[in-house]
């Protein structure tokens, strides 16, 4: 039958006997299995026959094939579609995103850098997709493209990764390699959303992004009450380079705070050594709000450091009474042994909020009350806080956490 021997022909080559036969048989029953012979065996005069039937040709540039010549990485195969006046380039789009979704980095860069697919298409369709899949290495392949322009659409790829760090935290490594490529973008506007980005440098950025953004005119260094200096407390390199800056108004009693509540002795040394630094903020019963809780967490090292900086004054029993109720001697220790000169700042008052529900102390409190150590040594000289406790319990009642 014809069909046999033209798809002999095909198979062995035969472009003569296949241009004698290619219109005496129908070729809606055989038309792709001749194609697809021809383009596994890369025989390009026998491609060059059979496209020359327009059903054949519109197979041949078919996304389908443009799929598999990508996959093969045949650029000649890509060139020879692309010279066919009815070929439609918006393959290359659907294979670039379908690249970008499969999370495949290297076939992207073949289909940008070697196919020449336009990364910019349908507003950066291909990076917003990479972004909220968290794609990480899509999103840096993407952005060294110069057709990119990562601040288009009012920053929609800046505001849509701040938001996703938050949001999905099972992923929050992705999303912050994501930040810091949209950060080094001169496109993209770091200021966008109150500067949000610069919060999110402090909290999870390395050095080098917090100060390029330090640097950006468009940056404000104190926006959202000088939140920057709070975030940054996990890092004594960023507190250091942040109480550098001249002319900064930042939440110092909120980063000092958050520094001892996180244990944070080198950040806490750096903050109480800077003149903008209060240490004496107290409780409504003059007791320090940052030796409280220094006491409350079990930090023996910030509290040692602490009672030597802050006014006498705010030192009250109750900080030993917290300390011995978690069974803490380590630092009823240090308390009892307290000395040494001190020049006073000026106390800030404030009431003493309810602790988190969520937060849990460090330390277990006692099974039992501690007893006298010392035979015929009253508890009043012992614990001589505690004597003046009326019957019935003492005036506070101190929650773990």
């Amino acid at each position: 039958m014809d069909w046999d021997n033209f798809l002999a022909a095909v198979r062995r080559g035969d472009t003569k006997t296949v241009s004698l036969l290619i219109n005496k048989v129908d070729p809606t029953s055989y038309y792709n299995t001749a194609l697809a012979t021809a383009f596994n065996n890369r025989d390009f005069l026998m491609i060059d026959v059979l496209i020359g039937n327009e059903d054949i040709r519109r197979v041949f540039i078919s996304c389908e094939y443009v799929d598999k010549a990508c996959h093969n990485r045949d650029i000649e195969m890509l060139r020879k579609m692309i010279d066919i006046p009815e070929f439609d380039r918006s393959c290359f789009n659907d294979y670039l995103l379908r690249k970008v979704y499969d999370d495949d980095a290297e076939s992207v860069a073949f289909a940008i850098n070697d196919v020449g697919v336009n990364p910019s298409y349908n507003n950066n369709e291909a990076l917003i997709l990479a972004i909220e899949e968290g794609n990480n290495n899509i999103v840096r392949i993407l952005l060294e493209d110069p057709r990119i322009n990562a601040g288009i659409d009012d920053n929609r790829a800046l505001i849509l990764t701040l938001s996703y760090i938050d949001q999905y935290p099972e992923t929050k490594e992705d999303y912050v390699a994501i930040l810091t490529y949209l950060l080094f973008d001169d496109n993209v506007d770091p200021s966008v959303d109150n500067d949000r980005a610069l919060l999110y440098a402090a909290k999870y950025g390395s050095m080098q992004l917090l100060d390029r953004l330090l640097r950006d005119k468009r940056v404000n260094i104190s926006a959202q009450k000088g939140q920057v200096l709070v975030e940054a407390t996990d890092n004594e390199d960023m507190v250091r380079l942040l109480l550098s800056l001249p002319n900064t108004h930042f939440d110092f009693q909120g980063a000092v705070e958050r520094a001892v509540a996180g244990g944070k002795l080198g950040v806490v040394k750096l903050l109480v050594g800077d003149r903008r630094v209060n240490p004496n903020t107290v409780y409504s019963d003059n007791t320090n709000v940052l030796l409280e809780s220094a006491v409350e967490r079990g930090y023996k090292d910030v509290f040692a450091f602490l009672v030597d900086k802050v006014d006498p004054a705010t030192i009250t029993p109750r900080l030993r009474d917290v300390a011995l109720s978690i069974g803490d001697l380590g630092i009823v220790d240090v308390y009892d042994k307290k000395k040494g000169p001190f020049v006073p700042t000026s106390i800030v008052r404030r009431e003493r909020p309810l602790p988190p529900p969520i937060a849990k102390s460090l330390y277990s409190p006692p099974s039992s009350p501690p007893s006298p150590s010392l035979p015929g040594v009253p508890v009043s000289n012992m614990l001589p806080s505690l004597s003046s406790i009326p019957p019935g319990g003492p005036p506070f009642k101190f929650s773990y956490y």
